[in-house]
């Protein structure tokens, strides 16, 4: 594959320029029809014009590529044999009883035989995409959404997938057990980029709820590139719930594309636990008048650890409304980043937006960037942002030390206190138990903090 004008190794750095090197064995392996293997060359074409993001471009300033850039990553992981197999199921086995449909990928590649969908109710489908003909993987909308010619993740990841999921809900459907998707990474992935695909479409007054889980079973560092796009019919609504608990070596950037019809509704939480490096986007699209959403985010990082969460809500329709509350726990030398942007156009009347960035730091030595930011264009709108960072203050521990709390156990329930908001609407009652429980696990002197059930 040609680079064009052919950006040096230096440019693009050793990981890029291994995967452009392989991107041709893969593409003639696959052996695919000319439309969707003209929709990857393209998508390989853009990756290799643009290189790695650097700090010039705006929303990449604070990110520091240059590991990653020099990690060599390879294409993809091989297929999981045997090892890689028990330690997923080793990872299944640690995950509370659940009454779910679930689907899991172990190191990219959907596996039947540690999936247990169980009965799926009519009008829910759930297909692999690598058992999906090229013209259904098109029509279902494969690329549509996830197309910025400026993205160039999104783009490795349009030349690079090997598997994923299409999630169909009929108009009018609303399964009552929620769609469980779980990715496993084993040691065998080490080294190796996972660039997963999921294609939702939700039908007009059709409900669901989706768990879409990211975890390593094992501590090998690989790369884990997840584009998923969301299409939500007229009246639709959807809970989608993000849980990140890759190892401590891993690399995970991944973008949700949502696009909402008319009167819509659609609910994100997205928890980051784990990860060395870890870039989370939501782009969100109004397509119809009446819409709403609520986008909400808990991440946590210590030692030297990067969180980097982005939201762009574009409302063009009017009548629409968004809630944004991300939250951000730093201790370390931990670095986190939040970068929002609403963006209300001339034509979007009676928008009411909210967006709110709230950070607290363990350590003083953690570093919090905030950029809540709004455009707005239209007249006739409530929008507002606001942003916070800082340590737990001296009243605070003062007050609860007068009341016969140790310094230490109060500065642990002020941390779990600060964290808990966002777990506490989570259904059902076994995964936020689960939450809570990795969220302790997580926090300095958790052994200090009783928790009812």
């Amino acid at each position: 594959m040609s680079t064009g004008n052919e950006k040096s190794r230096s440019a693009l750095g050793d990981s890029a320029a291994t995967l452009i090197a392989e991107f041709p064995a893969f593409a003639a392996a696959r052996g695919e029809d000319a439309a969707l293997g003209a929709l990857r060359a393209a998508a390989a074409a853009r990756f290799a014009a643009l290189g790695l993001p650097g700090r010039e471009r705006e929303d990449w300033k604070y990110a520091d590529l240059r590991p990653f850039a020099a990690a060599a990553w390879r294409g993809l992981a091989p297929a999981p044999g045997a090892e890689a197999l028990a330690a997923a199921r080793t990872a299944l086995a640690g995950l509370p009883a659940m009454a779910s449909h679930r689907f899991v990928l172990v190191d990219g590649r959907y596996q039947p035989e540690l999936s247990t969908p169980g009965e799926l109710p009519a009008g829910l489908s759930v297909k692999p995409l690598a058992a999906l003909s090229p013209r259904r993987l098109l029509a279902a909308g494969l690329g549509r959404l996830a197309a910025a010619p400026d993205a160039a993740f999104a783009a490795l990841n349009t030349a690079w997938w090997q598997d994923g999921l299409l999630i169909e809900i009929a108009p009018g459907t609303a399964p009552a057990q929620p769609i469980e998707l779980i990715h496993i990474a084993s040691d065998a992935a080490a080294g190796a980029m996972l660039a997963p695909r999921l294609l939702v479409a939700c039908g007009a007054g059709s409900q669901g709820t989706l768990i879409e889980r990211y975890a390593s079973a094992g501590s090998g560092a690989h790369f884990t590139n997840a584009i998923g796009e969301l299409f939500l019919g007229e009246e639709a609504r959807l809970e989608h719930l993000k849980l990140l608990r890759e190892s401590g070596a891993a690399w995970h950037i991944g973008t949700s594309h949502v696009r909402q019809d008319a009167r819509s509704h659609y609910s994100s939480r997205e928890l980051v636990l784990g990860g060395a490096m870890v870039r989370r986007e939501l782009q969100l699209a109004f397509a119809g008048g009446g819409a709403d959403c609520s986008l909400e985010a808990l991440y946590l990082a210590d030692g030297d650890e990067r969180r980097d969460l982005r939201t762009r809500v574009r409302h063009a329709e009017p009548g629409c409304r968004t809630h944004e509350l991300y939250k951000g726990i730093l201790g370390g030398r931990a670095r986190g980043i939040f970068d929002g942007l609403i963006y209300v156009a001339q034509d979007a009347q009676k928008t009411d937006a909210r967006q709110t960035n709230r950070n607290l730091l363990l350590s003083p030595e953690a570093t919090a960037y905030s950029m809540p930011r709004l455009e707005i264009y239209a007249d006739d709108v409530k929008c507002t942002h606001g942003s916070t960072t800082g340590q737990i203050s001296d009243e605070q521990l003062f007050y609860l030390c007068t009341r016969g709390f140790s310094a230490e156990a109060a500065r642990a329930l002020l941390t779990y206190a600060f964290a808990s908001e966002l777990l506490e609407a989570i259904a059902p009652a076994a995964l936020r138990q689960e939450l809570t429980a990795d969220l302790l696990a997580r926090l300095p002197q958790s052994e200090l903090i009783e928790v009812a059930p």
